[in-house]
């Protein structure tokens, strides 16, 4: 079911009452747009055909939720993603896109240093995601702060 607040759309699945559908669309410059479409409808069957047909042209503007992507690497790291999600969901690890690590019970620094170093060996990991995470990292570096005692009378 797909639901809406002030703050955020979810997209609950699990009950066939998300109608998914991908396809593209010609942007101005005639460039091939990737897009993916959620609506809601009628429980059914997961991965049963739903209201939405193959082959039937629709109006972007008659999906509440659309995914768009103009580079198809995007896609791929949404597909990892959702594996990754799988993954952990049912207890399996095909590959990791993701690294944990409890920063309250070691040295901050050596936990940023060991994570880095295994963002950037390990072959496992795209580029790309290696990319995603390392923003990521620094866009909570600032939050680290919580986590360090400062020893000030050293």
């Amino acid at each position: 079911m797909i639901s809406k607040n002030e703050k955020q759309t979810e997209l609950e699945f699990g009950k066939g009452d998300i109608c998914i559908a991908g396809g593209y669309y010609k942007d101005k410059d005639d460039k091939n747009v990737g897009l993916v479409t959620f609506i809601n409808q009628k429980p059914r069957e997961i991965g049963q055909e739903g209201i939405t047909k193959a082959n039937q042209e629709h109006k972007v503007g008659d999906f509440p939720v659309i995914m768009t992507f103009t580079k198809s690497e995007s896609i791929d790291v949404v597909i990892d993603q959702l594996k990754q999600a799988k993954a952990e969901m049912t207890g399996e690890q095909e590959k990791p896109t993701s690294i944990k690590f409890d920063i309250t019970k070691t040295d901050v620094f050596k936990t940023m240093s060991d994570y880095i170093g295994k963002l950037l060996n390990d072959e496992r990991i795209s580029n790309e995601i290696r990319c995603e995470w390392f923003n990521k990292l620094m866009n909570d570096v600032s939050g680290l702060s919580d986590y360090i005692e400062v020893d000030k009378e050293a």
